[in-house]
């Protein structure tokens, strides 16, 4: 419980630093910190929570407020017309002035007190809990945004170098034309390959643009802002560890970080807290078969404006009661009772189907985890070979050893087999992401787990 409080801590903590970060931000070169700042920062929703938080606050004051004895003061003042024609006009006036202290104290309550005070603690329970999944989902946002803009910029120099193995190879057409040694086909072909390069290139600048928006629109920029790259060298002890993972591994994975992740995932304390919830409401409806027991006092002060001697125009009194409450309708209170029991039965059914989804999710996204790895590690590979082919056969191409149609299909191999590892590494990072969102992981503290 400790730890859990002492991360909670952190967790806030790093929210409010994020406040200190400003627009004059976005003028230089962003990284992934940066963004996930800025991202925080400009969030609506964790506005809406701050404010949600601070009336929960003044739920909590409103609360103890009916501890505190009543106080009221009046003051009034009548005049009857007809008695004052009658006689003396003082008689048919009638003013004074009341001040009343009264309080009530609930010996015995059913436990009415003690259920609101913890529906209370577990309203700000879910609050730090919508507050922290909140928080996480900003920042896989934020992580799936700033890949996108680097994959994007990743497809524009792929476009690029298709647009200039393109434009070589119709150059080189053109002279082979000129010089009648090259079939129409192949020259056709060559101008088909240039004006989908062209194309390709032209697609992959406004997917950047768009990338760039959608990113400058979470983060609250005003203005055209600059990525830094990733260093994608920081990840690969990971993943070479993560590609080598058995499936006895994962499981070992898995049942490590169920255990770190029971006290800790946003959606399994938002699920118990709901249990919770729901068996106050049962204790509290059981409790309504029970007597009640109150104490109350009250103390009246008066004072009589138009009073004369020998009238005394102060007095006071005060009352001591005490009372006590039967309920008799026990056919609505039998009714009730079983409601909410129905009703506490359906929340443990979603708390234990909440388990069972959470491990399922959690086996899913270690499988995913480990498939991507692989998969990178093989794109790499792929990536290698292909462009080892394309360097070949662009030799035979100059020394025409090779057909336009060969050098082409090499060149297209290469550029897609660039284009799939890119996808991969990013799809590796977006799979990270996940993970840490699930569990509500520091970057650092996933890492060490894995």
């Amino acid at each position: 419980m400790k730890q859990h409080r002492s991360r909670l801590m952190r967790f806030f903590l790093f929210t409010g630093f994020a406040a200190l970060f400003s627009q004059a931000a976005f003028s230089a070169e962003l990284g992934l910190e940066d963004i996930r700042r800025a991202a925080v920062l400009a969030s609506p929703d964790m506005r809406k929570l701050e404010i949600d938080k601070r009336n929960q606050a003044l739920a909590k004051m409103a609360y103890y407020f009916t501890y505190i004895p009543t106080l009221s003061a009046s003051a009034s003042a009548s005049f009857s017309p007809f008695e004052a024609a009658k006689g003396d006009a003082l008689d048919a006036l009638d003013a004074g002035a009341r001040f009343s202290i009264s309080g009530k104290i609930s010996i015995f309550d059913r436990g009415k007190a003690k259920n609101e005070r913890a529906n209370l603690s577990l309203n700000d329970s879910v609050l730090d809990v919508k507050t922290q999944a909140q928080f996480f989902a900003i920042l896989e946002e934020a992580d799936n945004h700033y890949f996108n803009c680097l994959e994007a910029e990743a497809a524009i120099k792929t476009a690029e170098l298709q647009a200039e193995i393109s434009a070589v190879a119709l150059e080189t057409a053109e002279i082979r034309r000129a010089g009648g040694i090259l079939s129409p086909s192949d020259y056709f072909l060559a101008l088909s390959n240039k004006s989908a390069a062209d194309s390709s290139l032209a697609a992959a600048r406004t997917n950047r643009s768009l990338a760039l928006r959608r990113l400058e629109q979470l983060i609250g920029s005003g203005g055209t802002i600059e990525l830094l790259p990733l260093d994608f060298g920081n990840y690969e002890e990971l993943l070479d560890r993560i590609s080598r993972w058995t499936m006895e591994e994962i499981s070992d994975r898995f049942l490590t970080l169920k255990e770190e992740l029971a006290s800790r995932s946003p959606s399994l304390k938002s699920a118990y807290i709901t249990l919770q919830q729901a068996e106050n409401r049962y204790n509290l409806t059981k409790s309504a078969f029970l007597p009640s027991l109150d104490l109350s006092a009250s103390f009246n002060l008066d004072y009589n404006i138009i009073a004369r001697p020998p009238a005394d125009p102060l007095s006071y009194g005060a009352s001591v009661t005490l009372s006590g409450t039967i309920p008799l309708d026990y056919w609505n209170l039998i009714n009730s009772e079983q409601q909410q029991r129905n009703s506490l039965e359906n929340s443990r059914i979603d708390y234990q189907d909440t388990l069972a989804a959470f491990d399922i999710n959690l086996q899913s996204q270690l499988f995913t985890l480990a498939g991507n790895a692989q998969t990178l590690i093989a794109n790499r590979r792929q990536a290698e070979y292909s462009a080892l082919l394309l360097e070949q056969q662009q030799e035979l191409f100059r020394l025409s050893s090779a057909s336009m149609t060969t050098f082409l299909d090499a060149a297209s191999r290469s550029l897609s087999s660039e284009t799939q590892k890119t996808r991969a590494e990013f799809s590796f990072l977006r799979s990270l992401s996940a993970l840490k969102s699930l569990g509500a992981f520091g970057d650092e503290e996933l890492l060490s787990l894995l």
